[in-house]
């Protein structure tokens, strides 16, 4: 049985490549690497880390801030997306498409300026929710109904990007 997470932080093994500190990580066969542009990230590194080795991770599934590294100039006050190399930007475009991270507390200048972003405290969907149309058992339909209420409301709302 895993153990349970109570807190934002969580520890992870390095893949096949060092990590820097700040930049966005997500978990291939098991293994912590960087996020590319508008790939689903789980978090973000607090600190460098080795190859194979445990990096501690600020998971996204949660509120608060963390600290990122921008690829290009971010005005504070924005949404920011993810970029190549696990880098984030403001500027909505077809290679950082995605759910916004969250919002920048304070502006970079430059790439690999390492700034302050509150967390929009979501957790990445690596697939379509399930449609309540599907032959599914009462208490599951509600389940689905309910997470297809709330994505709906958060795609209106403009905290996450999809179809209605």
């Amino acid at each position: 049985m895993a153990s349970e997470i109570l807190n934002q932080n969580r520890s992870f093994i390095t893949g096949a490549t060092a990590l820097a500190a700040y930049v966005r990580v997500k978990l291939t066969a098991g293994l912590l690497v960087v996020a590319g542009a508008g790939e689903s990230a789980i978090g973000v590194t607090v600190a460098p880390s080795a190859i194979s080795a445990a990096a501690t991770v600020r998971l996204f599934n949660g509120y608060g801030t963390a600290f990122m590294v921008a690829s290009a100039a971010v005005t504070s006050g924005n949404p920011v997306y993810g970029t190549a190399s696990g880098k984030i930007d403001d500027a909505v475009a077809s290679t950082n498409a995605g759910a916004p991270l969250g919002i920048a507390l304070e502006a970079a200048t430059a790439d690999l300026d390492v700034i302050e972003v509150l967390l929009a405290g979501r957790i990445p969907v690596l697939a379509p929710l399930a449609s309540v149309d599907q032959a599914v058992s009462t208490n599951e339909a509600s389940v689905v109904l309910l997470a297809n209420s709330i994505r709906t409301a958060l795609i209106n709302h403009g905290i996450i990007k999809g179809g209605a």
